[in-house]
């Protein structure tokens, strides 16, 4: 059978409700589907069920889960985690939020009630979203924001993955890009398309447009090399 393995310091038994359940203390770890949770202590309900108390971390591959309690249920691989704020740490980016669950099995997290994604001088924040871990990728949804020094953006929603740099996105997605010494501001729309920073590449894929202090450019789709100012456009092109 598949277990949910344990170890701590100490641990005794008692009668909860009915039901003899083990109250363990000190250095307590347990091991699932390949993800590790510690904690100061826990208390055993069955083979797969725990609950994690104090300084909890659940730990699978680079992705680490911070929080002040935990709930872990080994027949639906899902661990539910508690605190004032939940932190989740990838590589060099760290999600914030407030209600976050893990699944061990599939190594797929989900946030609800807001959170802020902090990967490198970017900025993600969103109501809800889903976070990816083998791919290093998170999926925001509803009234997504995403903001650098460079460029602002707003939309339904979006995924980002942050090892690539590479964002996604959807519906309804308005983009300020910052303007310097050699580039003016300019603003883009779209109801899908990607943005790559390393290429500083936008592909507008649905209802492109593009604005700029002496253009207008409008089409089905576009992409748009902003270092260069190279702009390929496609069907129903309209410039101004």
């Amino acid at each position: 059978r598949d277990y949910v393995y344990m170890k701590s310091n100490e641990g005794w038994q008692m009668l909860h409700e009915g039901r003899k359940i083990m109250v363990v203390v000190g250095n307590f770890a347990a091991h699932h589907n390949g993800t590790v949770i510690t904690a100061d202590s826990a208390v055993r309900y069955s083979e797969r069920h725990i609950e994690c108390f104090g300084n909890v971390l659940i730990n699978r591959g680079s992705t680490y889960i911070y929080g002040d309690r935990a709930d872990y249920n080994g027949d639906t691989n899902e661990a539910k985690v508690y605190s004032k704020i939940v932190k989740v740490v990838d590589g060099d980016a760290t999600l914030f939020t407030y209600n976050f669950s893990f699944n061990t099995k599939t190594s797929i997290g989900r946030y609800s009630g807001g959170g802020v994604l902090i990967s490198g001088d970017n900025m993600l924040e969103s109501d809800r979203g889903y976070v990816y871990s083998d791919d290093h990728e998170i999926i925001c949804v509803e009234r997504v924001q995403m903001r650098n020094n460079e460029y602002e953006m707003t939309g339904d929603s979006v995924v980002y993955n942050t090892e690539t740099d590479f964002a996604q996105f959807f519906t309804r997605t308005n983009i300020w890009n910052k303007g310097d010494g050699s580039q003016e501001e300019d603003y883009l729309y779209a109801d899908r398309g990607s943005f790559d920073k390393r290429q500083q590449l936008y592909k507008l894929t649905k209802n492109g447009y593009i604005l700029t202090k002496d253009q207008e450019l409008l089409c089905d789709s576009l992409d748009y090399y902003r270092d260069s100012n190279y702009v390929l456009l496609r069907n129903n092109i309209q410039i101004d």
